[in-house]
C-alpha cells in the first residue's frame, strides 16, 4: 500500500513505492519476458529543504568559517493591500492543522523506521549523498577549491535528463482531430507505434501487465489498463463519454495554473482561469462523482475554484486538503511561515450534484425573480455530501452518526461511503519531476463506489484502470525515468 501511515488528519505517502507496485512485473518483448522497474530512486533523493545554490553555498561558507547567520525579515516598501491581508489570514488558518499532522505523523514515523531520523546519521556519507557543484565556488577560495553542496543535486539532475523536450506538445499543436469527427478515432494500444497514430485518439489496452512500448524512436512505460488522449486542452470534448455508463466517478485536474514565475521562465504552456470553464462536467460526471482539483496557494485562484468554477460545474465543495512535501528525513522543503512559497499546495474536492440547475439553465432568461433563482440552483433534494448521499430517485438518506450506505433505486444496500473530513494533510517526498503529484487513490477510495471509473485531466502521467488526458501525457512514462527494481 503507498500509504505507509495514517491518522485521523492525515496520511504519509510512499510515492516510490505505489509506482514500484504497478510496474513489479512489466512486459519487456514478444515473449512475455518480465521485469521489474521502478521510478529512479535519485528523482526523490530530496534531502534537504528546497533553497537556491547561493543560498545553501553562503550558509555552508558561514558555517566553515564559524560565522553564525541571523535571518533577516525582509521589510516591504508598502502595507499589505486587501488580497494579500485575505491570502495571510486563510492561510495562518491553515498553518497550524498543517504543523501538528506533519509533527505527529513525522514523530511516528522515525519511531517506526518508515523515515530517518537525520539527528542519529549527522549528515554522514552513508545517508546523504553530495555531489560536488562547480557551478558555485565560496567567495575567496582559490580555482579548483570547492565546497561540497548537497541541495538536492542528484534529483535535480535526475529531473533535468529530459529537460526541453517538447515532443509530445510539439505534435499536438501540429495535428488537429478530424473536423467532422463528434468523438475521438480510438486505438488499441500495441508495443510499437508511431506518435503521429496516438495523437487525438483515444488510446487504451486491456493487458494484464504493463509493457515497453515503442513510440517512435523512444520507449515508454505503458500500465496495464490504462487508456489516454494525447490532445491539446482545445480538443478536450473530443474524448467526451459516448454514453451515460461511460461517465466517471472520479476526476482529478491538475491544471497548469498561470504564474510569473511561469511566465518569466517560459516552463510550460499556462491557462487562463476562464478556459476551464469550458470543460462539460455535466457530460463527464457521474451521479455523486468526487471532482479533485490541484491548486496552487495563490488565492486568486482558491476563489476561483470555489466560488465560480465548482457552482459553474454543479460541485458541491466538500473539503480543502493540503498535500505537504517533506524531504526524507521529515522536514518540510519550505518554512511553512514564509509569505513567498509555502512547502504544501492545496486539494479542493467536491462532489457533483446532478440535482442542481445547470449553468445554461441558471443563465437562461426567465421572469423569474433572479435571487429567488441564485437560491433555487443550490437546493439539493436532502443532500447533504458531508453527513449523507442521495439515491438514484433523489430521495434524501442522511447519517448524522457517520458515514452513509449508497442505496439504489432498487433498495438494494452497495458499499458504504465515508464522509469527507474538511480538512486532511497528504504527506509525502516530492518527485524531483515538475508536477508529478502522488497518488491519491488509495486515499479517496473510501469516498468512491467499488471499481470506479477514473478521469485525470492536464495529466502528466497514467495509472492502471485510469483514462489520463493532457498535451504531455506520455512525459513521465519515458523509460529515462525508472531503471531496473
Amino acid at each position: 500500500m503507498a500509504v505507509v501511515l495514517e491518522n485521523e488528519q492525515g496520511a504519509l505517502i510512499d510515492h516510490g513505492l505505489a509506482l514500484k507496485r504497478v510496474y513489479c512485473h512489466v512486459n519487456t518483448d514478444a515473449h512475455i519476458k518480465h521485469q521489474s522497474y521502478v521510478m529512479k530512486t535519485d528523482l526523490f533523493e530530496i534531502n534537504e529543504p528546497f533553497k537556491m545554490d547561493s543560498q545553501v553555498l553562503a550558509e555552508k561558507t558561514a558555517e566553515e568559517r564559524g560565522i553564525v547567520q541571523r535571518k533577516r525579515k525582509r521589510k516591504r516598501k508598502s502595507e499589505l493591500n486587501i488580497g494579500e491581508v485575505e491570502a495571510q489570514q486563510y492561510h495562518s488558518g491553515i498553518l497550524k492543522k498543517v504543523t501538528n499532522v506533519h509533527k505527529d505523523l513525522i514523530s511516528k514515523a522515525i519511531k517506526v523506521g518508515c523515515i530517518q531520523d537525520k539527528k542519529e546519521y549527522n549528515g554522514s556519507s552513508s545517508s546523504i549523498k553530495t555531489v560536488e557543484n562547480k557551478s558555485v565556488c565560496a567567495e575567496g577560495s582559490s580555482a579548483g577549491q570547492f565546497i561540497k553542496v548537497d541541495n538536492n543535486m542528484l534529483a535535480r539532475q535526475a529531473a533535468n535528463i529530459r529537460v526541453g523536450d517538447t515532443s509530445l506538445t510539439d505534435v499536438c499543436q501540429t495535428l488537429a482531430p478530424p473536423t467532422n469527427s463528434k468523438s475521438a478515432i480510438r486505438l488499441e494500444m500495441s508495443t510499437h507505434l508511431r506518435l503521429s497514430e496516438c495523437v487525438n485518439r483515444v488510446c487504451s489496452n486491456d493487458w494484464n501487465r504493463p509493457r515497453l512500448c515503442q513510440i517512435d524512436s523512444e520507449t515508454y512505460i505503458i500500465p496495464n489498463n490504462s487508456t489516454f488522449l494525447l490532445s491539446d486542452f482545445r480538443h478536450h470534448k473530443n474524448m467526451y463519454p459516448r454514453t451515460n455508463m461511460e461517465k466517471y466517478d472520479l476526476i482529478v485536474l491538475d491544471p497548469p495554473w498561470q504564474n510569473k514565475s511561469v511566465k518569466r521562465k517560459k516552463m510550460y504552456g499556462s491557462l487562463k482561469d476562464e478556459d476551464l470553464l469550458d470543460i462539460s462536467m455535466e457530460d463527464l460526471a457521474a451521479p455523486g462523482c468526487v471532482v479533485v482539483v490541484w491548486v496552487t496557494n495563490r488565492m486568486k485562484h482558491i476563489k476561483f475554484v470555489k466560488d465560480t468554477l465548482f457552482p459553474r460545474w454543479s460541485v458541491t465543495c466538500v473539503a480543502e486538503w493540503q498535500w505537504l512535501k517533506i524531504t526524507k528525513f521529515g522536514e518540510m522543503t519550505q518554512d511553512i511561515n514564509s509569505d513567498h512559497k509555502k512547502p504544501y499546495e492545496m486539494i479542493l474536492i467536491g462532489r457533483y450534484n446532478e440535482f442542481k440547475l445547470s449553468y445554461k439553465e441558471w443563465t437562461a432568461p426567465s421572469p423569474t425573480n433572479k435571487t429567488k433563482r441564485e437560491k433555487e440552483c443550490y437546493k439539493i433534494p436532502a443532500c447533504d455530501w458531508k453527513s449523507g448521499i442521495t439515491d438514484l430517485c433523489g430521495e434524501g438518506i442522511s447519517n448524522d452518526e457517520g458515514p452513509c450506505e449508497a442505496i439504489g433505486a432498487t433498495g438494494n444496500k452497495k458499499k458504504e461511503l465515508g464522509s469527507f473530513p474538511e480538512s486532511y494533510v497528504i504527506i509525502s517526498v516530492p518527485c524531483a519531476l515538475h508536477s508529478n503529484k502522488p497518488p491519491l487513490i488509495e486515499v479517496l477510495k473510501r469516498y468512491l463506489k467499488d471499481d470506479p471509473r477514473c478521469l485525470e485531466l492536464f495529466a502528466r502521467n497514467l495509472w492502471p484502470n485510469w483514462t489520463s488526458l493532457g498535451n504531455e501525457v506520455l512525459l513521465h512514462q519515458h523509460i529515462d525515468f525508472y531503471e531496473l527494481g
